[in-house]
This record gives C-alpha cells, structure tokens and sequence, in this order.
C-alpha cells in the first residue's frame, strides 16, 4: 500500500494507501497507463489557464508529484470527494462495483434516493467550507496530503453535523 498520484488528459486523482490493484479501477479500462475516469477523478491545469483560475479563486495550486506544479479545480475536487463519500456509504462486493456505483452517482444523479441526495449534498457544502478553510493560509502540501486532510475534515464534520441530527 502506497501513496499514488495520476495525473493524465486533465484529471487527476490522488489515493492515499491504496495498492495498483485497488488504484486500476480508478482508470479506463482498469489500466493504470490510460486516463482517469471522470467520475472517479478531479480537473487539473498544468499551465497558463491554472495559474488565471487560481487568482480566479477557481483552482489552488498544489504540488504534485516530483515537484510538479498543478493547479487543482475546487469545485471538480469536492464534488468527486463527495462522490467517494456517497459512495463509500453502501457496502460492495468488489471494487468494480463501487467504481460503478460512483459513476452512476456522476453521470445519474437524479436516480439516486433521496438520502443519497442529501448526503451528496451535505457533502458537497461541507466540502467547500473545508476547501476555504484549507486554502485561507499558503500552505505547501503535496498533493495527496492535501486530498487525504480535505476528506478527513470533511468526514469529521459530516459526522458532527449528522450526529446531532
């Protein structure tokens, strides 16, 4: 179990602990040399546009792996968080199937069941307050760190904020 970052075609996503086994799902095809699926991955700039949405307010420029500079969509990265969140909340049997599962949460929001809404929901608000509060100060985390403290703060305020429910 390692640390793993792709970052191919725009998307990105970054797996704390996860083996190339677990991590291939994430990918077309199961193959960890194609690009990341949509549903299971994150928008990034490499280039002159980031760096605009960054002063934008868009996007929060992160190091990647080796170093390299990306700038990270904020709005695409809490919203596929939220995803792996919803997602994580229904028990499968195989890895295929949880992938499936999130992708149908990306491309077939509207079937899912009303708690499943508000959960996404919950989360996707939660997530932009945890976001601000992650990129208020200069911070220089590499980029899994920064995904691996953004889903655990979002984790322990969802439970803060449903266990008083």
């Amino acid at each position: 179990m390692s640390d793993l970052i792709i970052i191919q075609n725009s998307r990105a996503f970054a797996l704390h602990n996860y083996s190339d086994d677990m991590a291939k799902f994430f990918c077309e095809g199961s193959d960890l040399t194609k690009k990341p699926l949509k549903a299971t991955s994150f928008k990034v700039y490499t280039n002159f546009v980031g760096k605009i949405l960054a002063l934008l307010g868009f996007s929060v420029k992160i190091e990647a792996n080796g170093g390299k500079i990306v700038y990270v969509n904020k709005k695409s990265l809490v919203n596929q968080t939220s995803r792996l969140f919803v997602s994580s909340e229904t028990t499968f049997n195989t890895m295929n199937d949880w992938v499936k599962n999130i992708t149908d949460i990306y491309t077939k929001p509207s079937k899912l069941s009303e708690d499943h809404k508000k959960m996404l929901k919950l989360y996707q608000k939660i997530g932009k307050e945890q976001l601000k509060m992650l990129t208020k100060k200069p911070f220089n985390l590499k980029l899994v760190e920064f995904t691996t403290k953004l889903s655990d703060a979002m984790s322990n305020e969802y439970k803060k904020q449903t266990a008083s429910v």
